[in-house]
């Protein structure tokens, strides 16, 4: 089964070369996405504290 699917992984390969075609064309807007990720990471640093609030949650619970 893994074999069968490895040859139409290697059929798609083609396919995977054009996208990266349209891909290198979106590098902009990913650039300008990461822009407004780095505004966000204050919010990713906020959640492992939320998630050891929920575990001292738990160890209450026990």
């Amino acid at each position: 089964f893994v074999l069968s699917l490895q040859g139409s992984l290697s059929r798609q390969t083609s396919f995977v070369l054009s996208q990266q075609g349209s891909l290198s064309r979106q590098m902009p807007f990913v650039l300008s996405q990461q822009g407004s990720l780095s505004g966000q990471t204050s919010f990713v640093q906020r959640v492992p504290f939320d998630a050891q609030r929920r575990d001292r949650a738990h160890f209450r619970l026990k």
